[in-house]
């Protein structure tokens, strides 16, 4: 059996192995170089509070309170201040891996805190959710007057939350999905528009409408909307 100690270099090491794989693929290539380090040493600094937390309340604290910090001590690779959107987006891949994915800090804890977790938002998720919203005649946060990350603020990142604990509260950060599938065909419309041959691309726009209907029923469940109601609704969508 693992003493403390080695129960305590283990733990380390899988909370700064999953703060580097979510820090630097979602996030790393706006923020600055050395970021990594210091989202790591907030990482290990706030495992322990993960486990005291036990209602929503305590979790939007917790939660605020690494987003203030995170802003104040990781700058943007063109040294500016990161913004609210920035730092979220870090945070939430990582609590996304850590509690959802991987089950730690223990089984327990991320039993509780699963419902609580905020959905990894960016330009793509809101895009593709505003974009099935219209398309089927449902609603959606309104769109800012700039898009993307660098420009989400605190007022629109707390009504795109809402929005998603509105629709799914067993489990918002089940909206991460959709991002996946969009991403999956975003490369597809990229290898249609690269395809030489008309069997090359028939069998791209057979997969891409695959994604498009994954995309149906996955936002259909989280909307709680019937089978039948998107149907009827029959949103077309293009590459």
């Amino acid at each position: 059996m693992m003493n403390r100690e080695t129960r305590k270099l283990a733990q380390t090491a899988i909370i700064e192995t999953l703060a580097f794989m979510s820090y630097n693929p979602s996030i790393g290539r706006v923020l600055e170089k050395d970021g990594v380090s210091a989202f790591e040493k907030m990482a290990n600094e706030k495992d322990e509070k993960l486990r005291g937390i036990k209602t929503p309340g305590a979790f939007e604290e917790f939660h605020a309170e690494w987003i203030r910090e995170f802003r104040s001590r990781i700058r943007t690779s063109k040294d500016k201040h990161c913004s609210y959107g920035q730092a979220q987006k870090a945070i939430n891949v990582y609590l996304k891996v850590y509690v959802d994915h991987a089950r730690l800090p223990d089984v327990s804890t991320a039993k509780r805190l699963r419902r609580f977790l905020h959905v990894p938002l960016d330009s793509l998720l809101m895009k593709t959710i505003r974009k099935w919203s219209d398309a089927h005649g449902e609603t959606a946060p309104p769109k800012s007057k700039n898009s993307g990350l660098s420009n989400l603020d605190k007022r629109g990142y707390r009504q795109w939350q809402d929005f998603f604990k509105q629709k799914h509260a067993d489990k918002p950060v089940l909206f991460d999905v959709v991002w996946w599938l969009a991403r999956n065909k975003n490369r597809l419309c990229l290898s249609l528009r690269r395809a030489k041959t008309a069997h090359e691309q028939t069998a791209i726009k057979r997969q891409i409408a695959t994604i498009d209907k994954q995309i149906d029923r996955l936002v259909c469940e989280l909307y709680g909307l019937t089978e039948n109601e998107i149907r009827i609704a029959g949103g077309k969508r293009k590459c």
